[in-house]
């Protein structure tokens, strides 16, 4: 098949053993119509001469190189100026493309004209060229491009990396609108890539064996270095305001504090079920900064700050007033439980007690160990008469007080005066 022109972008380092299998597997594609251009990072080993005999017998495949290492996505940015198809894809050196990759990714564009990109399936391979291992696709990216789905968003914001880059293909102005790959991330730029590229464009999905992925003892894989360096990715998408509000409303996300406070638990309790400390810690290190310096979310405290004081001043109506009046984007950013607790406040003071109580569950859904509201509860409770129910809200409300000790006093002495009634 031919049609538009297709660049296959190669960076190469040190690769004499697989680069002559991953440019076959181009030459061997059933679309004709490609370049495959390759940029030599400095090898140090036989990979330009290699890639000189397959760039002497066919024209399609063109060599750069650099004289100094810098890197893999320097390398991938060089071969992208100079890549000149219409289309772009990624193919690593020791990687192989199955036979229907470009064909496949090309029609799938052309017949989808409102995706911008497209991924697919990739398996694993050995040294030997064996196939070892296969990805299954979550269940959800069969939605992909159908109403109501959110992936791959979803989880390139939650999780990471939602897919294997190399079976990306786009076209080249998706490509430079997303900002090409990012030098400072030289272990997750594929990662900060596809947040970019994904903020910016629709992209769906193949579920289709496109890419063979190779897992050998050569290649320059630092897991820990990887994982570090994507947090960090993640830390940058989040400071990106453009990036972060894009992915998160493609993502379906609506609290934009409650969301970013979940993918950070959720990054965390990962990396603590593996064990891996030091991703822990590195993540914990930046929720706490971010948390603290982040704009929006200081904005946002200090808007909040103004109502709890004018609680503590029991000036109710400028409280009302506030609250009322709180912009949208504040909202968004407020901290939802302590705007809970705040609402909760002046409903009870307004004596609206069946609103505050919906108030108060739905905080207990997402927090069961809010003590504020196992309290608040309580008092609710106990104004209807319901004892009994009252003191098991108490009870709650002492038990995720613990780390507070005057208010652990307060509830204890209360629980003691509801059981004297009670008894």
């Amino acid at each position: 098949m031919e049609g538009q022109l297709i660049s296959v972008i190669m960076p190469a380092y040190n690769e004499e053993e697989f680069i002559g299998e991953a440019i076959e597997s181009v030459q061997n594609q059933t679309y004709s119509n490609w370049e495959l251009v390759i940029v030599d990072d400095a090898s140090r080993d036989k990979t330009v001469e290699i890639i000189r005999q397959y760039a002497l017998a066919d024209t399609r495949i063109k060599l750069y190189r650099f004289s100094v290492n810098q890197g893999a996505c320097t390398a991938l940015n060089r071969a992208l100026q100079e890549a000149q198809g219409e289309y772009v894809c990624w193919l690593s050196a020791d990687d192989r493309y199955v036979q229907e990759m470009l064909e496949s990714e090309y029609c799938f564009l052309t017949e989808n004209r409102q995706m911008q990109a497209v991924f697919s399936v990739h398996e694993f391979i050995n040294d030997k060229s064996e196939v070892i291992d296969a990805w299954p696709p979550p269940e959800q990216y069969l939605q992909i491009g159908k109403d109501g789905c959110r992936e791959p968003y979803y989880t390139l914001f939650y999780g990471g990396n939602a897919f294997n880059a190399c079976t990306l293909m786009t076209t080249k102005e998706t490509f430079q609108k997303a900002g090409g790959f990012n030098a400072e991330h030289p272990y997750a730029g594929d990662y900060d890539l596809m947040l970019r590229l994904a903020a910016h464009s629709n992209i769906g999905f193949l579920n289709k064996v496109n890419v063979q992925s190779r897992r050998h003892q050569g290649q320059v894989t630092n897991e820990g270095y990887n994982d570090i360096d994507a947090i960090h990715v993640f830390e940058d998408m989040l400071y990106n305001d453009d990036v972060r509000e894009k992915l998160m409303h493609k993502a379906g996300m609506q609290g934009m504090r409650i969301e970013i406070s979940d993918a950070f638990a959720g990054r965390i309790q990962m990396y603590a079920g593996l064990c891996r400390n030091r991703e822990v810690a590195e993540l914990e290190k930046i929720q706490k900064k971010f948390t603290a310096t982040f704009p929006l979310f200081v904005d946002a405290d200090i808007y909040c700050a103004q109502i709890v004081q004018c609680i503590d001043d029991e000036a109710w109506d400028k409280a009302v007033r506030l609250l009322q009046t709180m912009p949208q984007g504040i909202k968004d950013y407020a901290d939802v439980e302590k705007l809970s607790i705040m609402t909760a406040m002046i409903l009870d003071h307004n004596q609206e007690y069946k609103k505050e109580k919906e108030i108060l569950d739905s905080l207990l859904v997402l927090n069961w160990q809010n003590y504020e509201a196992h309290y608040m509860t309580g008092t609710i409770l106990e104004r209807e008469g319901k004892m009994f129910e009252a003191l098991d809200s108490y009870v709650a409300a002492l038990k995720s007080s613990v780390d507070n000790q005057e208010d652990f006093q307060m509830l204890a002495e209360n629980i003691k005066r509801l059981l004297d009634e009670i008894i």
